[in-house]
């Protein structure tokens, strides 16, 4: 089942109001809106819990779902290093932000190894020491 709520989420980073957000029955929600048409397959909440799924299930770590954003082409720049990345993971509040023109599985694969590393061991792991990152990220998933 997908709903469509309002919300008054504001990013941590850059104060955007979030206008429309979609949530599976798993918990994954999703804030696409003006970046991804609703008929766009990026925009298919149930696609993104079955990949939140066999993320969480590789690593082996169990957490309530994230708010994924997808983003403007350009506009994730990193608050650690000043540069522009193709995906963000903030912590507070849980939040993986991806770029609409580097969309790919493999960022919101990385992302969430982020999010699960957070929720399991109080560190997300900024500098990618965890066999996580090689193992889950790099499963192949197609879209269902």
């Amino acid at each position: 089942m997908i709903l469509t709520t309002a919300s008054a989420f504001r990013l941590p980073a850059k104060g955007a109001l979030l206008a429309l957000l979609l949530a599976g029955a798993l918990g994954v929600r999703l804030r696409y809106s003006p970046v991804v048409e609703p008929s766009d397959p990026r925009a298919n909440v149930v696609f993104l819990e079955q990949l939140y799924q066999m993320v969480e299930g590789c690593a082996g770590i169990q957490a309530p779902a994230p708010l994924v954003v997808v983003e403007k082409q350009g506009t994730l720049v990193s608050p650690l290093d000043g540069l522009q990345h193709a995906g963000l993971y903030y912590a507070d509040p849980d939040l993986v932000l991806i770029d609409d023109g580097a969309w790919t599985y493999w960022s919101l694969k990385h992302e969430t190894v982020h999010y699960l590393l957070h929720h399991a061991l109080g560190n997300s792991d900024p500098n990618h020491t965890s066999s996580l990152f090689a193992t889950c990220v790099e499963l192949p998933f197609a879209m269902p």
